[in-house]
């Protein structure tokens, strides 16, 4: 998650001269906002809950006649 968030806003901080690089000084300066924990334990919990419905629906669908 962190490296996707930084992939997204790296690109910004990095130098454009010779090999594109991203300096350790800039990325220390980069701020990447992220849910706190709780908020990430309701976001995991609401996927658990969503493949769990899609598996009651697929097996619904497996025994449901043709």
């Amino acid at each position: 998650m962190v490296s996707e968030a930084l992939n997204l806003i790296a690109y910004r901080f990095v130098s454009k001269v010779g090999n594109p690089k991203l300096m350790n000084n800039v990325m220390s300066e980069i701020e990447i906002y992220l849910p706190t924990l709780p908020e990430q334990q309701k976001i995991g919990n609401l996927f658990k809950q969503l493949d769990r419905l899609i598996t009651l629906h697929k097996r619904e669908w497996i025994k449901s006649p043709l």
